[in-house]
């Protein structure tokens, strides 16, 4: 399988304020990876570095191949980066419908454009409901299926999310990351920022976890899940708890 992101010993701050130290992780295609640690450990400054909103005071940074490293945020997103924030950066005053064309406005045509918006709301039904809604007035979960469905329609080839549950339900939080899951079966590969770490690993093939700004523990998100520290630390348990959640998920699915 072929990466399609490589970070290799990435080292990024803020001034003189180094956050980040020797990172080395892989994306590969057609895959979802989490980055998983606690409050302040670097993984929005990760997600920012990544996506050229910070200038990184060493290391390299790959897309399918291609240095990047100082590339600027706009070639990043031409050579097919996406990043969906945890504001999610939605026009309030906008419909649904207008600002999904936001994320189709590099496509020439609007026949190509409408095309992209019905493939949106095929991947997100609860959108074509809303869309002559305006965005301010939509519930958590529907603003951020709406980041996504725009973010979709850019057809990143990587797409990077900040802390996609970040004050959803629990039900919606599933909602939302299954969609993730779809995000993928559609080709995109998915670099996950996560606090929620037992979703995370659910939905992921891989996982990292950052902890005071360096990658302590790495591997498949099936293996993490049952990891005695990460249990510990990240799932609200013991390893033993860990590992029986686990079986009952497979049981279920």
């Amino acid at each position: 399988m072929r990466s399609l992101l490589e970070v290799n010993n990435l080292e990024a701050g803020y001034g003189r304020v180094s956050v980040l130290k020797d990172i080395s992780l892989k994306v590969e295609a057609g895959t979802i990876v989490t980055v998983i640690g606690p409050n302040g450990a670097g993984k929005t400054t990760l997600l920012n570095a990544l996506a050229g909103l910070l200038d990184v005071g060493g290391g390299t940074v790959s897309l399918e191949g291609s240095d990047i490293t100082r590339h600027d945020t706009e070639d990043r997103i031409y050579q097919g980066m996406g990043l969906v924030t945890e504001q999610r950066n939605l026009f309030s005053t906008m419909t649904v419908q207008d600002n999904l064309w936001l994320g189709a406005f590099s496509r020439r045509g609007r026949a190509g454009r409408d095309e992209l918006v019905e493939e949106a709301y095929r991947l997100f039904p609860r959108l074509r409901e809303r869309k002559l809604q305006t965005a301010g007035t939509l519930s958590g979960g529907e603003r951020q299926m709406l980041a996504l469905g725009r973010a979709f329609l850019a057809r990143p080839r990587l797409l990077m999310l900040d802390e996609p549950s970040l004050g959803l339900a629990p039900l919606v939080v599933r909602d939302t990351l299954e969609t993730v899951g779809r995000l993928r079966d559609q080709g995109i590969s998915v670099l996950l920022v996560e606090q929620n770490a037992r979703a995370a690993l659910k939905v992921a093939d891989y996982g990292y976890v950052l902890e005071n700004g360096a990658i302590s523990l790495q591997g498949p998100a099936s293996d993490l899940l049952t990891n005695p520290a990460v249990a510990a630390s990240y799932l609200g348990g013991s390893q033993d708890e860990a590992r029986a959640a686990a079986t009952t998920e497979q049981a279920c699915s």
